[in-house]
């Protein structure tokens, strides 16, 4: 997987009960680095509390272009669900010891990838394939259209997990146990990265913004008619329509 400025942010989730593996590219001053072998770079793992869960283990880097990628395997089997833990990195650049923190969030369901594809931005808007590689190679040197799609597709995601996250957040309900049904939310992450990809031409004709505005538009609309949202507190992800909070989880479940 090559490094992708884009999705530096991208809020990592891991399934409540299984594992996962969290990425974590190493810089310094802003700049992508490789770091040295020896001392092994570490990761440390802090609940939301702040209470260690995992104290430092040693990882081996991945070589990716001349830098550094770091991935911690996370074992959630033995975490509560919940927003905020913390892994804490420490590596070495140039003799020097650095660290640096990063947060993931335990979930009943991760959102992750939706499984969208060029090919789904292509049968929404058949010319969207010549204005990605013209972004493509504007951003990053080898950087094909397919590559682009995903990283506006991820862009997207972000951006309907922010809306998801208000949504829940209304109804009184914790996001950790919100059931991600990536199905009904693929059409909605398409018009998300469709309108992206607008903003992204600039200097825009008055053709370009009105295209804009109507994926915005359109995301909003195929959001607004997403089915109703579902939340399980067990492990069988069985959606229970009155389970919103952890009191009930703590109260009537255990993992």
């Amino acid at each position: 997987m090559p490094y992708q400025q884009e999705l530096d942010d991208v809020r990592f989730e891991i399934r409540g009960g299984g594992t996962g593996v969290v990425r974590f590219w190493p810089k310094v001053d802003g700049i992508t680095v490789e770091v040295e072998e020896t001392p092994a770079a570490t990761f440390t793992i802090y609940s939301p509390d702040g209470s260690a869960v995992q104290g430092a283990t040693e990882v081996t880097a991945t070589s990716v272009d001349g830098i550094s990628r770091l991935e911690a395997p996370i074992n959630a089997g033995t975490l509560e669900l919940g927003e905020g833990y913390r892994l804490d990195w420490e590596w070495t650049y140039d003799g020097i010891r650095y660290q640096e923190s990063q947060h993931f969030d335990v979930v009943i369901e991760p959102l992750g990838s939706i499984g969208a594809s060029l090919n789904d931005l292509v049968s929404e808007q058949s010319d969207i394939a010549s204005m990605l590689s013209r972004q493509a190679q504007l951003q990053r040197d080898g950087r094909t259209d397919e590559e682009q799609a995903q990283v506006l597709l991820h862009l997207a995601t972000k951006d309907i997990r922010v809306m998801l996250k208000r949504k829940v957040a209304a109804e009184g309900a914790a996001w950790p146990m919100y059931i991600a049904d990536r199905e009904d939310l693929r059409s909605v992450v398409v018009a998300g990265a469709l309108y992206r990809a607008m903003v992204a031409q600039g200097s825009p004709t008055e053709a370009l913004r009105e295209r804009a505005e109507f994926w915005r538009t359109e995301r909003d609309r195929r959001f607004a008619e997403l089915p109703p949202l579902r939340f399980s507190g067990d492990s069988d992800r069985v959606p229970e329509s009155e389970l919103k909070s952890f009191g009930l989880v703590r109260l009537h479940r255990r993992w």
